[in-house]
């Protein structure tokens, strides 16, 4: 199963500012990873996807996302991610 409303998902710079690397790069995430069963919520349906971030100097890392498909706008938005979930971070 891939995220609902992929296509159109959306990245807040405030939510990658600082620490991750580019909005790009969830991005893909978002369009082409798994999907775990998503869980309601207040404000939509919340969905984790996992996924490697390249690093800048070669380096990668395992990441979960958290995105959110809104219930009255169906969009889809990031709520945050980790890297820390998988245990050890190094992938290459």
């Amino acid at each position: 199963m891939l995220l609902p409303e992929a296509e159109h998902a959306i990245v807040d710079p405030a939510k990658i500012h600082g620490y991750l690397l580019s909005a790009s790069h969830l991005l893909v995430i978002a369009r082409t990873g798994e999907v775990l069963p998503g869980q309601a919520s207040p404000f939509g349906v919340k969905f984790e996807v996992d996924g490697i971030l390249a690093g800048p100097l070669g380096t990668s890392a395992k990441v979960r996302t958290v995105w959110i498909v809104g219930w009255l706008n169906r969009r889809c938005w990031l709520v945050f991610s980790r890297k820390d979930f998988w245990g050890s971070l190094a992938v290459s």
